[in-house]
């Protein structure tokens, strides 16, 4: 395996975080190299909820996830004139007609064959909840002896969701 990205929306520098209720789909793409007479696996995509720390949280696919937590990769291209021999894999992510329930970090993993086993990569991915902006304000320090090598950040905070009895 090899130049695996794994980002959002067009933007391959870009972190792989999804927002609850934003279309926008994140991107995986992959090479496999391989000898041109072999034949093409079949490579399988699951999507696992985890804790804090990355271990799996043991949710059921139905609690955080409105669709299918898995999918075959159909959309696969192979090399042409190249000296050696290679299958560039692409998908996009969550498929069509899934959407996230839940925020929360999340794996993605790659498998050969339908085989959960024969693993073939891992992503993290993070889908965050959009419930308060943070606007940074940054100006001189108030203090005239420290305004040369100080500087004063505040900040803004606006609420995008209302909730119940706050405010």
């Amino acid at each position: 395996v090899r130049t695996v990205q794994f980002y959002r929306g067009t933007d391959p520098f870009s972190y792989p975080i999804l927002y609850l209720g934003d279309d926008t789909k994140l991107k995986l793409e992959f090479d496999i190299l391989q000898p041109a007479e072999s034949r093409t696996p079949d490579y399988w995509i699951e999507v696992v909820s985890c804790d804090h720390d990355w271990t799996p949280s043991g949710l059921l696919p139905l609690e955080f996830i409105e669709g299918f937590s898995s999918d075959r990769m159909y959309d696969y291209t192979p090399s042409q004139n190249t000296l050696l021999p290679y299958i560039h894999y692409r998908y996009e992510f969550p498929a069509e007609g899934s959407s996230f329930k839940k925020s929360g970090n999340y794996l993605l993993k790659v498998f050969r064959s339908g085989d959960e086993n024969d693993l073939l990569l891992t992503r993290r991915l993070v889908v965050a909840d959009h419930k308060i902006g943070v606007e940074p304000l940054i100006g001189q320090s108030r203090m005239a002896a420290d305004r040369r090598r100080l500087q004063r950040v505040d900040f803004n905070l606006q609420l995008t969701h209302q909730f119940p009895g706050i405010f």
